[in-house]
């Protein structure tokens, strides 16, 4: 492949030779709709997640909590893990936005 200078004088490449990683790491937040942790799926903004591969929990002062402590309607951040050969993206990282004492009833 010839490279051929653009306007600024860098060469363009193709993505092969740029590099592209093909494993992408995203951060997102929402509200989650749903969670299976039988089927080790949930649903954030009207998408479904897999979590089949391990995802690490993390409540809001940084330690790990279990799957089940997190709830339908909790506001969460979570990291998305990607790459061109899968079909659906994989989640690894997910922090719990609230804290679940919150949900209490309150006296």
């Amino acid at each position: 492949m010839t490279r051929q200078p653009d306007a600024a004088g860098s060469a363009n490449v193709d993505a092969k030779s740029r590099g592209v990683p093909k494993v992408q790491s995203v951060m997102s937040m929402g509200k989650l709709d749903a969670i299976d942790v039988a089927a080790q799926t949930f649903r954030i903004n009207g998408v479904t997640y897999s979590f089949e591969g391990g995802v690490r929990f993390v409540n809001t002062n940084g330690r790990a909590m279990q799957a089940a402590q997190i709830k339908a309607g909790d506001w969460v951040q979570f990291w998305i893990k990607s790459s061109h050969t899968q079909r659906t993206p994989q989640v690894e990282r997910v922090v719990l936005m609230v804290n679940p004492e919150s949900r209490k009833a309150k006296p």
